[in-house]
């Protein structure tokens, strides 16, 4: 079935809701109030009955204890809850203030006194409980947290950081909104953010593209409590291994309740960022409404007494004008008047020199004599593209402190956003609910620069403009009083759309010859990398427009037999993605400084050190199908012990594409007789014709190995896939004393990841026969082909694997839980997660990447002064650039082939302990975590909380890539707290109206230094990504040089650096984000509440990127900082 098809059926469905007001429950969202039944004696009381409501809707479910005295409410949704027990010779008990968080089970034993069934005794249950029923480890964020946390940018994301083993890598920071300009930041237990699943009232809520953005911000005000599963927990829970972010959206109830907000933010009230040259213009407005209660038609329907039919709804406005810091690094001057002798790339010899390769080139274009001096080039040399990008697009240092970094782009980024939330449920006959719940947005970011395309001048921006969907249907019926059933129907997609604005357009008066003349450019001008950090050019692949979305169908069921609660359930997921790909028919250039010593000059002299080009840029369709099927077992096997048991098996499809126009390489096909002759500077030889030939002199086969999707018995998705994933978790809990004060808990759990349609999607923009690409050594920028006729060149492929296996993430944990006194508990936790079948693709995995050689492919390739080597790790001609990469490469006639590499491994280890303490007045709670993480496959940017698409220095080892990767620190220390005021409580009621009613809240985080990575960026750096290491890291902390720089040095030619990942650790981060709030009562149930905040209220900077890449102009030195202290003010009104 078709996403339209379900989104039509969603709509339909929906309206019959709306007009029949029908109600269902997501059964991953659902907890469970359970407990035994005692006598005095301590012995089991059957036959009891006990009522749980819902104190918000006045739903009650009514169950009678078995033989063992034990009962179980299951499938109740998060929320507040009264329990009522009785029987005949005993007082009622009466637990009222039961706070249930989503998918928890919440133990509640009743001891029943002797005496008349008529009178009863009353226990508010607003303490907090230790955990004695399940072996699961998380944390759940309450509705006062969410109420009354300040939170920077208005993201629920930020909250998580309260808990143990949760962190984010823009720590306190302000995070965006929604959108492709968001993102998940919530590093769980070690793993990065592709391991952890965000769900929406059980609905997945995930872009499959990628796993590191979700579809929908829910609204701050319209979720009633989140909580993050970490480990352990039950087998109902799916879709990622690692962490399960499970949010909750309110419902309405049998009273009306809302509020309308306005949070305002201004420049004029903010610290300036560290690194800015002025103040950046701040204006920000988010403004929004909830409203949930009782559809009512008065004296005809859903009177007080029989209210059964409810309704919430919110929207939010988000309109934002923020100043940005993004910094670069553009040209002097006197560079661009060819003038070098200051320029901070120029070699070591502090001298210009142009190789014979590129006098030849140049003297093709009747250039003569371009070098007039050491460091100084005949600007009538300079090719004309180089010049006319520079003019057009490339402005004038503004920023002379910034040194290397000399240009500032402090322009506004703008934020339109609105989202919608709307939900219907009802209590039908025979015990059966129904819920229809329908969340929209758009968002639409302009940027002051280009983002795609990583440009930082205003010459040049672009736009995002993403909608999303998320909504649900389900029907849960309590078959009998001990089996209920939830069935589930769900979609959810988001669609960016990725555009230019102003500028990136290839300067007009100028052109470029290309292998392909005849490739959609779009006008588009080429994509430049100049290499030591320098400001390029290019608007990468954009326009894009993409959609990724997925329909579900679950059934869930529960059954309570004894003292145990089975569950089990189904479901089925289908995704399509429909997006043009990746491609870049306008041509990309390399600028590395390999013929002339400093990348700048060898721009605008026009000499590239590669080019490629692709003939295409396709739109596909792209589907995939995912199933699953559990069983649970929570047995109370004894009053002080249960068992968690379960099993889940998960089925992953492969992925296809539309009309199956996609090829991928399969190794078993190559022949290598047919294979072309590929000289050394990467060209292939061809005969009179023009046309590759073999050694043999015979036409080469451009397609030798090359699988076709569909045809000759091959599947549409090339894998078969595996049916061998059974992901079993067991756990216990135990009550160590009796008396609910004191637990240990413990668990194992294994869960299985994927991300869909990449390589498919990748292999149809970019391989052949159905796109071409041209790679081509040493041309120039105005002339791709180098002046020679446009023969076929070496192909790029992205592969889709032959054999697919899942990311598996194993985790465990044994937890103490001890309540210190009444409304206190600390816990201490070793926590660990061993990642298996880690993977990475979009360059993180080259299947044909250069052999070792025993000798350089041509003389004159090695250093002065290096000694020869009877082997090398690559050729030493590809460091100065007179060997190409596909020379060298086991597969001739290919470049690049980027699979995907699924035998990535990691290992998580940790302490993590918390302290929480709730009263009416106060909620605090304080973490520390103190945990390592170490990796085979991992991000090594600064700050980086994703895995995928990280490159191997050498793909043929990935164990040399084993370290700690960038989103690895050791120390995470968080506290939070709500504090209401209690001073003028008992005073008159215009003194408290005019004092009383003050609360204090506040988030305060500190965060050891990120793991960062030693790079490269010299002009020769040849294959290797990483330096050698010469001697013990040190530390300086200093801006300028962050570490001690002397430390790393190049490797020698054709060798790859020894130094580790995560070798260099960044600075730390301290944030105090406090606020201050007013509550006014107006008239009846109506309140006004006034807030003031400040976030970094020290104004403490929190220095965050530090250049790690030798050679880089900036190597050594802080580049970036975190948030100056920012105010907010915000006013609510609250019914």
């Amino acid at each position: 079935m078709q996403a339209q098809t379900i989104r039509n059926l969603l709509l339909v469905v929906l309206l019959v809701v709306s007009l029949s007001t029908l109600r269902a429950n997501a059964q991953a969202n659902l907890g469970a109030i359970s407990g035994t039944v005692t006598d005095p004696t301590g012995a089991a009381v059957p036959g009891a009955t006990v009522v749980v409501t819902n104190t918000s809707t006045g739903i009650a479910k009514t169950l009678t204890t078995n033989a063992d005295g034990y009962y179980s409410a299951e499938d109740l949704d998060a929320g507040q809850y009264t329990v009522k027990v009785t029987d005949q010779g005993f007082q009622a008990a009466v637990f009222s203030n039961l706070q249930l968080s989503p998918g928890q089970r919440l133990a509640n034993n009743a001891m029943l006194k002797v005496g008349n069934v008529s009178s009863q005794v009353v226990v508010n249950a607003n303490a907090l409980q230790v955990n004695t029923q399940t072996s699961e480890s998380g944390g759940t964020i309450s509705s006062k947290q969410i109420s009354n946390l300040m939170l920077n940018g208005r993201n629920f994301q930020t909250l998580g950081i309260s808990i143990p083993g949760v962190s984010s890598t823009a720590g306190a920071d302000s995070l965006n909104g929604g959108g492709l300009e968001g993102g998940t930041t919530l590093i769980v237990n070690g793993q990065s953010t592709e391991y952890t699943t965000y769900t929406i009232d059980g609905v997945y809520n995930m872009n499959s593209g990628n796993l590191s953005n979700i579809n929908i911000l829910p609204i701050v005000d319209a979720i009633s409590q989140f909580s993050v599963l970490k480990d352990n927990y039950s087998a109902q829970y799916g879709f990622a291994g690692s962490g399960q972010i499970v949010v909750q959206t309110k419902a309405g109830g049998r009273e009306f309740h809302g509020d309308a907000w306005d949070f305002l933010r201004n420049s004029a009230f903010d610290a300036n960022n560290y690194f800015s040259t002025s103040k950046e213009p701040l204006h920000q407005n988010i403004f929004g409404y909830t409203l949930g209660g009782p559809v009512v038609i008065p004296g005809v329907y859903n009177t007080r007494r029989n209210r059964k039919t409810f309704f919430f709804a919110s929207n939010q406005w988000y309109v934002i004008s923020a100043g940005q810091v993004s910094r670069g690094s553009v040209f002097t001057d006197a560079m661009r008047n060819g003038d070098f002798s200051a320029s901070p790339t120029l070699p070591s010899s502090k001298a210009l020199a142009i190789d014979a390769h590129s006098q030849a080139l140049l003297a093709s274009e009747g250039k003569t004599g371009c070098l007039t001096g050491p460091t100084t080039i005949n600007p009538t040399c300079f090719d004309p593209v180089a010049a006319s990008l520079i003019q057009t697009y490339m402005p004038q240092p503004n920023n002379q402190a910034g040194g290397f970094l000399n240009y500032v782009n402090g322009n506004p980024l703008t934020t339109s956003q609105v989202d919608y939330v709307y939900r219907l449920d009802q209590q039908l006959p025979m015990k059966t609910q129904l819920t229809g719940r329908i969340m929209y947005e758009q968002v639409k970011n302009g940027f002051p620069y280009d983002t795609w395309g990583g440009m930082p001048y205003t010459t040049t921006t672009d736009s995002y403009y993403t909608t999303a969907f998320n909504g649900l249907i389900r029907l849960q019926s309590t078959v009998t009083p001990n089996l209920m059933n939830t069935v589930s129907l769900a979609e959810t997609y988001d669609k960016p759309r990725i555009n230019t604005l102003t500028g990136g357009k290839l300067p007009s008066g100028v052109s470029i010859q290309q292998q392909f003349p005849n490739a959609p450019t779009l006008g588009r001008m080429p994509n430049v990398s100049i290499s030591s950090g320098w400001s390029g050019f290019g608007v990468s692949s954009e326009p894009i427009t993409a959609s990724d979305g997925e329909g579900v169908i679950q059934d869930d069921l529960n059954w309570v037999h004894g003292k145990q609660v089975i569950q089990a359930g189904l479901l089925y997921m289908f995704g399509i993605k429909r997006q043009n790909v990746f491609t870049n028919p306008q041509g990309s250039f390399t600028f590395t400084g390999v013929h002339t010593g400093d990348p700048a000059a060898d721009f605008l002299l026009g000499l590239d050190n590669s080019y490629s080009q692709a003939s295409s840029q396709k739109l596909g369709s792209y589907h995939y199908r995912q199933g699953a099927w559990y069983v649970q077992d929570d047995w109370n096997v004894m009053p002080r012990l249960t068992l968690n048991m379960g099993v889940r098996w998960v089925y992953f499809s492969n992925d296809t594409v539309s009309g199956d126009e996609v090829t991928t390489f399969n190794p078993a096909l190559y022949d290598a007789s047919q294979a072309p002759v590929v000289n050394v500077d990467g060209s292939l030889q061809v005969n009179a014709q023009n046309e590759p030939v073999t050694s043999s002199g015979t036409v080469a086969n451009l397609l030798n190995g090359l699988e076709f999707a569909g045809k000759n018995g091959v599947p549409s998705g090339f894998f078969i896939p595996k049916k061998t994933n059974f992901a079993p978790r067991v756990g216990f809990a135990y009550d160590v004393f009796g008396n609910g004060k004191t637990s240990v808990r413990g668990g194992y759990g294994i869960g299985y990841s994927r991300i869909p349609l990449e390589q498919i999607y990748n292999a149809f923009g970019q391989n052949p026969p159905f796109n071409q690409s041209a790679n081509i050594l040493n041309s120039l920028l105005s002339n791709g082909t180098a002046g020679t006729q446009a023969a076929p060149t070496t192909q790029t492929l992205d592969n889709v694997p032959l054999n697919f296996t899942p990311s598996q993430i194993q985790t465990y944990s044994l937890t103490l839980e001890q309540q210190i006194i009444p409304n206190m508990i600390a816990s201490v936790a070793y926590t660990g997660s061993l990642g298996r079948h880690l993977m990475t693709y979009q360059g993180g995995y080259d299947f044909n990447f250069p052999l070792p050689v025993t000798a350089p492919s041509t003389s004159g390739c090695l250093a002065a002064g290096q000694a020869a080597s009877s082997r090398y790790d690559f050729d030493p001609c590809i460091n100065v650039g007179l060997a190409s990469e596909d020379y060298t490469r086991p597969y001739k006639g290919y470049s690049t082939m980027n699979n995907e590499y699924d035998e990535g491994s990691s290992n998580y280890n940790s302490l993590q302990s918390s302290l929480r303490y709730r009263t009416n007045n106060l909620q605090l709670t304080v973490a520390y975590t103190y945990q390592k993480t170490l990796g085979t496959i991992g991000a090594h940017g600064a700050g980086s909380a994703g895995s995928q698409s990280t490159p191997a220095q050498n793909p043929r080892n990935f164990h040399a890539e084993y370290g700690p990767p960038s989103y690895d620190f050791t120390n995470d220390l968080t506290a939070t707290w709500v504090y209401r005021i209690p001073i003028f409580d008992h005073s008159g009621h215009a003194m408290q109206a005019l004092l009383g009613d003050w609360s204090f809240s506040g988030l305060a985080l500190h965060q050891s230094g990120f793991a960062m990575s030693p790079g490269m960026g010299t002009t020769t750096r040849g294959l290797a990504i990483r330096p050698d290491q010469v001697k013990a890291y040190s530390k300086v902390g200093r801006l300028n040089e962050w570490f001690n720089t002397t430390d790393f040095a190049a490797p020698a030619y054709g060798f790859f650096g020894d130094a580790r990942n995560g070798t260099i650790r960044g600075p730390a981060y301290t944030s105090l984000n406090v606020a201050l709030q007013k509550t006014w009562p107006l008239v009846s149930r109506l309140h006004a509440q006034f807030r003031a905040e400040a976030f970094n209220v020290a104004n403490h900077p929190n220095f965050r990127s530090v250049d790690t890449g030798v050679g880089d102009g900036s190597y050594g030195q802080v580049t970036n900082a975190g948030d100056p202290r920012i105010l907010e003010f915000s006013l609510k009104l609250v019914y």
